[in-house]
């Protein structure tokens, strides 16, 4: 469940869909066994409206979900819907493009 803004310092709560964004990744999950990748999980993050203004969201796959600066990310780096790697997607949520 969402409970705050995806970005660390940040203590925005969420409260509302019509606020912020919200984004949604898609990952392996694994098995503990063999290690092999058992299917796709996929999950929620959500960027505060102030937030949101400087920064976006990115999946690696080591990291996980980072807030990083869209100044400091190219449009490549953004990871947009229809990039060759679903696995490092951005998909925005909402009403917003």
């Amino acid at each position: 469940m969402l409970h705050k803004c995806a970005n660390p310092p940040c203590t925005t709560l969420f409260r509302k869909m019509s606020e912020g964004r919200l984004f949604q990744f898609s990952r392996s999950v694994q098995r503990a066994s063999k290690g092999r990748s058992s299917g796709r999980v996929m999950e929620y993050f959500w960027l505060c409206d102030r937030c949101l203004k400087t920064l976006t969201l990115v999946f690696d796959p080591v990291l996980g979900v980072q807030a990083v600066s869209q100044v400091a990310t190219s449009t490549a780096e953004r990871f947009l819907p229809g990039s060759p790697d679903p696995a490092r997607r951005r998909v925005p949520m909402g009403d917003r493009p």
